[in-house]
């Protein structure tokens, strides 16, 4: 029997550097030099266009 997989999910208290939301939880670790980077899902989809 073949188990799905699942993402490891980081919890935390970030903000987005787009529109200044929270963001609690990520998919990755985010680099704590790159921290002015980080974007919400909405802003991340936004500049992704």
């Amino acid at each position: 029997m073949e188990e799905g997989f699942q993402k490891k999910m980081y919890q935390g208290d970030w903000t987005c550097s787009g529109c200044e939301g929270k963001i609690t939880e990520l998919p990755f670790e985010p680099d704590q030099n790159r921290m002015d980077q980080l974007r919400c899902r909405d802003c991340y989809r936004k500049n992704r266009r």
